[in-house]
């Protein structure tokens, strides 16, 4: 939003006015059919820019604004030419599209004709001016007309000028977009007028073709270019339409003024050919116009054309993103993400065009709010200035509601910083209280956990004003709260066993519960007195079964039991382990489902069993209607389940939905609609009468639904998960609006209020919060500083020099020198991971050390399902992976195009390895079978069967292979090619690890000691051993108690090994791991490497030696350096699991999850001449 707005058919821009808190308004360019030119300055950039902005009218029709923003679009398209005026952005403001355009100081070719300064100095130079005028109009049409753009409105107005006379034609694709305004009238000479053809033209310098609204072609811009040059030597035109401009050429031939340039003989002809009548007569292309006018220069002045042909500036990050912008405010959402991708490829890092591509996608609901906050702070921890990062999080903050942690970042913005007076603006926004703070904004305890461990299912259940809850309790009882001062009440006594399920009327009086003991009572709250016992078939016989008839003998005699429910004699025991009791919202009526699926009903009010319905198969959820009348169940099996709704009069399905690891059913508000959540964390929402999707969305990973609740228009929807998180979500767009942290436990019931703007939640940590839900603000996206031509061409000239230097002293050997030319390349604006500087500094990396990383990135990535098993070829070219459904893909390691597949037919392919040659690729399955596969045509060539392993390895080459057989506690060698069996070797009970050198020399082994006991508590035992002769080289004993992976550095001088995770020294502290560096040839320890919270069961050494990268369960992969133990570096996102492989140049990491999704990822090291060795630490040798 402005700051000021002015309604209105045309906005007014007063000088002084300040646009969106950033652009200061300076002065009134000029106005005409289209709307008003300003120029405004751009308070953070320190910049000056055009800003063209339209009538309202011309968007009152669908079509006309579609016409507009296609030509604006074509205008944003046109890049970065010395001869054009650039469209930097459009961005829309009250409602108009509006254009921001490159600011030229030097006004336009009309006033300079106007104001006789074009004439200025002796004849010989006005004409060489004049000439280069042209020259350079020409080339900028040119340029358009490249572009697929005819101009349509050739005139000196639409030529501007800067201070040194460059000329740069304007109004690019916006002569189209004019005649949108639908105004015809008579205008005066010079002014634009809409024309039949959907154009707009300048009667003065129209072609015929456009005068009489025929078709246009680039042959009218060559004509109206002529016009334009007539016009500069006549000192403006004397002629009121453009036919008639080839007469007032000869006029002036024939007749020229003193005072007026004379124009030459070649010049001439050319202009008499470009102002003829029929278009196709004109000269052209324009390329050829512009020629011709370079050659009458020499001939005019006597000396070559000052200026060199130019050519395009190559559009980079800044531009992409600000180009992206721009098609997202002319409504072009696909182009604009590509933009932005790429953008992104241009520059991984760049701070804005992350945060508006995180942003949308946020919006669009692929990612949640917690998600774009640590995508970002990850990017802060990656640039050169972190300040960079704060804005971007404070207007995350801002749109998500967090206004205190927004005020944080927007005050710790210093003076200096760029973005300081945005974020003074977004300051006084906050302070005027236009945005809501979304938040806790009250906390009440209520103690209503156990004393003891929570038993699985563990439910809280509120009455429908949340005044009281319900709870299982310690002492199999049923607990009864005051939630409102979290007083308990009462507790319920009479179960035998613990109580897995409870539920309450929705005016909380009264309340069901199950339990282990095999009985549903129902309870008069009031009172505390059990009204109804159903007695289901007994979980214990003989003194249980005794003990629990007199119990509730005992009771009946008391009068604390007003009914038996009676159960048909079928019915097993209820499954409740899941399977919850459910009551109706008035109390009448009770449901449960048993363990054989059969759903049983009882109506309280009528003191017997309503009916018994067949239900699924081993049915584990139902919820109840408020009314009783239906029932919700689902069996959620992997491979197979069902969501039903039933119709508990009739006895019947209403409808059935696939239902596939279903783990939550719940009936919206009114009965109106369902929800159901499965084990993949998709919630969907349906309606209740039909079954329809009305939408779905997916919580991110680890967070499992326990709770919902849906606003009266099932609209939005509060989530409670298993972390203790409370998200608010926007169900028509599948967005989390915001997360809410506070809970530490699992949540156990959210509620949506009625006055649609705050939540609440119930907690298994005894705390009930009120969340206030956030506003409808909406950061805005944020625009690059942009470049002209010549800034852009000035850059890249520096940039070509400097590599070019970087180069020569890399061929000569001097690699401090190319180092530092390669920085100073880098640390130009933009140019910093510019491909052609990233290829430079990769090869200057091959000569140098590595000493550290200075930053990552996801290269690309695949979808889940794809990579059981890693491997790249030696070359680097390539990447293998093994998917799950027993196909081995083959793609281009740096950019993920796919290259080819090999159908396996077998799944669970966990080992792959490409042949020196990269011709063949070898698997090892859990089939118990070596395959080697033609990598081209992918026939199969030969199969290995082997003995069932539990660890398999196979060589760098794939020629070999190590199977560690668990029964006989053996390792055995294989020789693929032949199929034998090489050696035996007695291994560790159980074998953890395995690894073979490139040489096939030695290799690794890691396990148990030999005693063969795998509870032995005696530490992992690591081994060298001999590959020819078998024999064990060295034993080592790392402290670890087992070990999961091994290997060695490259040139075989240290062997490495990661630990599974180990028991915390205290309590509630974390599992951690630890690498173990050893010298292999003195046995010493050299180092431990700082431990990390998951088990390194995936570890590698760069080709160089001096890096580790390991993985495992965690979501993160880590890598340290080796000469000294520090961690350089966590690569965030990884879900856990999976596989891992470098490339041979270590610039490349390609890694699994516990999904099974490809990630490959980027490693742009830090390089010096020199690096640090390895040196051992005082260490006893191991035994």
């Amino acid at each position: 939003m402005t700051e000021e707005r002015e309604d209105g058919p045309e906005p007014v821009w007063r000088p002084g006015r300040v646009v969106e808190g950033r652009y200061e308004v300076v002065r009134e360019l000029g106005r005409g059919g289209m709307g008003v030119v300003y120029q405004v300055r751009h308070r953070e950039w320190g910049r000056d820019l055009a800003v063209k902005v339209p009538r309202r009218e011309m968007f009152g029709a669908g079509a006309d604004r579609e016409r507009f923003t296609a030509e604006a679009e074509t205008w944003v398209g046109l890049g970065l030419h010395p001869n054009v005026c650039g469209c930097h952005y459009v961005r829309t403001i009250d409602a108009v599209p509006t254009v921001f355009a490159e600011y030229v100081s030097g006004g336009s070719l009309d006033g300079r004709i106007a104001d006789g300064s074009l004439y200025s100095g002796p004849p010989r130079d006005v004409l060489a001016r004049i000439l280069d005028l042209a020259v350079q109009m020409a080339w900028g049409l040119e340029h358009a007309h490249s572009m697929g753009l005819v101009h349509r409105d050739v005139k000196p107005a639409n030529i501007l000028l800067d201070d040194g006379w460059t000329a740069k034609v304007t109004d690019f694709g916006l002569a189209v977009a004019r005649g949108t305004g639908g105004r015809e009238s008579l205008a005066p000479p010079g002014v634009s007028v809409p024309v039949r053809n959907d154009g707009l033209m300048t009667p003065q310098f129209a072609s015929p073709e456009q005068s009489a609204g025929g078709a246009l072609g680039r042959a009218t811009d060559i004509y109206s270019l002529a016009a334009t040059i007539v016009a500069m030597f006549t000192r403006g035109p004397d002629w009121l339409v453009g036919l008639a401009a080839g007469e007032a050429l000869e006029d002036h031939l024939a007749t020229a003024a003193a005072d007026a340039p004379e124009i030459p003989a070649d010049v001439a002809e050319l202009l008499r050919a470009c102002l003829r009548a029929a278009p196709g007569a004109r000269p052209g292309p324009m390329a050829a116009v512009a020629g011709s006018l370079r050659e009458s220069y020499l001939r005019a002045t006597g000396r070559a054309h000052p200026r060199r042909v130019p050519t395009v500036a190559d559009l980079r990050a800044d531009e992409l993103n600000n180009r992206a912008l721009s098609l997202l405010d002319l409504g072009r959402p696909g182009e604009a993400d590509r933009a932005l991708a790429a953008a992104l490829r241009a520059d991984p890092h760049h701070p804005r065009a992350n945060f508006n591509s995180g942003l949308l996608r946020w919006r669009r609901g692929e990612i949640t709010d917690e998600r774009l906050l640590f995508l970002l702070d990850r990017l802060d921890r990656e640039l050169d200035d972190p300040d960079q990062g704060v804005l971007p999080r404070a207007l995350v903050e801002m749109e998500r509601g967090d206004l205190t942690a927004a005020r944080a970042l927007l005050e710790a913005v210093r003076p200096e910083q760029e973005g300081h007076q945005e974020a003074r603006h977004l300051l006084r926004t906050l302070r005027g209280g236009g945005i809501v703070h979304a938040g806790c904004v009250e906390t009440r305890r209520v103690p209503w956990r156990p004393r003891g461990r929570a038993p699985a299912g563990h439910e809280i259940r509120m009455s429908a004003d949340w005044r009281l809850s319900l709870t299982p309790g310690e002492d199999h009882g049923v607990r009864f709260w005051d939630a409102a001062d979290g007083r308990e009440s009462r507790t319920l006594h009479g179960h035998g066993d613990r109580v897995t399920s409870v539920d309450m009327s929705a005016d909380g009086r009264r309340a069901v519960s199950a339990s282990w003991d095999g009985t549903v009572r129902l309870w008069d709250l009031a009172s505390g007195a059990c009204l109804a016992v159903g007695a289901v078939t007994p979980w214990t016989r003989g003194l249980g079964e005794r003990r629990r008839r007199e119990r509730e003998e005992a009771e009946r005699r008391e009068g604390r039991i007003a009914h038996r429910l009676y159960i048909p004699p079928h019915s097993p025991e209820l499954n409740s382990a899941s399977s919850p009791a459910r009551l109706s919202a008035d109390g009448a009526v009770v449901a449960w489902v048993e363990a054989d699926g059969r759903i049983q009903v009882w109506d309280f009010d009528r003191a017997g069993p309503r009916t018994t319905i067949d239900g699924h198969d081993g049915a584990s959820h139902l919820e109840l209607s408020a009314t009783g009348d239906r029932a919700l169940t689902c069996y959620g099996g992997r491979d197979d389940g069902a969501v039903r709704l039933w119709d508990l009069e009739g006895g019947r399905t209403v409808w059935e939905v696939d239902g596939r690891d279903c783990s939550f059913v719940r009936f919206g508000p009114g009965d109106r609609t369902v929800v159901t959540a499965d084990a993949e964390r998709t919630l969907r929402v349906r309606e209740s009468a039909s079954g329809r999707m009305l939408g779905r969305l997916t919580l991110p990973e680890g967070r499992h639904v326990t709770a919902v609740a849906l606003s009266e228009d099932a609209r939005f929807a509060l989530i409670g998960s298993w972390d203790g998180a409370v998200s608010y979500w926007d169900l028509a767009n599948g967005r989390c609006l915001r997360t809410f942290t506070g809970h530490r436990e699992r949540v156990g019931a959210v509620r949506l209020d009625p006055d649609g703007v705050s939540a609440r939640s119930a907690s298994l940590d005894g705390t009930i919060r009120t969340w206030r839900l956030p506003g409808r603000f909406e950061a805005a996206l944020r625009v690059s500083r942009p470049r002209g031509h010549g800034e852009v061409s000035e850059l890249e000239s520096r940039l070509d020099s400097l590599l070019a230097e970087a180069r020569a002293a890399m061929g000569a050997g001097a690699h401090a020198r190319s180092l530092e030319a390669l920085r100073e390349a880098r640390a130009i604006p933009g140019c910093e991971r510019l491909p052609r500087v990233l290829e430079q500094w990769k090869e200057l990396s091959r000569r140098t050390a590595r000493v550290g990383i200075r930053s990552t990135w996801i290269a690309w990535r695949l979808p889940p399902g794809g990579g059981m098993a890693l491997d790249v070829s030696r070359n680097g070219r390539l990447l293998a992976s093994a998917s799950r459904d027993g196909r081995i893909d083959i793609r281009e390691l740096s950019t993920g195009a796919p290259v080819g597949s090999i159908e396996c037919g077998r799944p669970g392919v966990g080992v792959l390895r490409f042949s020196h040659d990269g011709a063949h690729i070898t698997s090892l399955g859990a089939d118990d079978e070596i395959r080697v596969w033609e990598t081209e045509t992918g026939r199969c060539v030969n199969v290995v069967p082997i003995p069932k392993a539990h660890q398999k390895v196979l060589s760098g080459d794939g020629r070999l292979a190590l199977v560690a057989h668990g029964v006989e506690g053996s390792i055995r060698l294989w020789d693929v090619p032949t199929g034998k069996c090489l050696r035996v070797m007695p291994g560790p009970f159980p074998v953890t690890g395995l690894w073979i050198d490139a040489e096939n020399r030695r290799f690794l082994s890691a396990g148990n000691d030999g005693h063969r006991d795998p509870h032995s508590q005696e530490p992992a035992l690591v081994r060298l051993w001999d590959l020819a002769d078998g024999r064990c080289l060295l034993a080592l004993r790392p402290e670890s108690k087992e070990v999961r992976s091994v290997c060695m550095t490259p040139d075989g001088s240290f062997i490495l090994a990661g630990g599974g995770p180990e028991k915390p020294s205290r309590p509630g502290g974390p599992w951690l791991s630890r690498v173990h560096l050893w010298d292999a040839s003195t046995g010493n320890l050299v180092r431990t490497f700082s431990p990390v919270p998951q088990e390194a069961f995936r570890l590698k050494v760069t080709p160089d030696g001096r890096f580790a990268v390991a993985a495992g369960w965690r979501p993160e992969v880590h890598i340290w350096e080796i000469a000294t133990g520090r961690s350089v570096r966590i690569l965030d996102g990884h879900k856990g699991g999976g596989a891992l492989a470098l490339s041979p140049d270590g610039t490349l990491v390609a890694t699994s999850d516990g999904e099974h999704e490809v990630r490959v990822w980027e490693l742009d090291w830090e390089l010096a001449a020199r690096a640090p060795e390895i040196e051992p630490t005082a260490a006893p040798r191991s035994k």
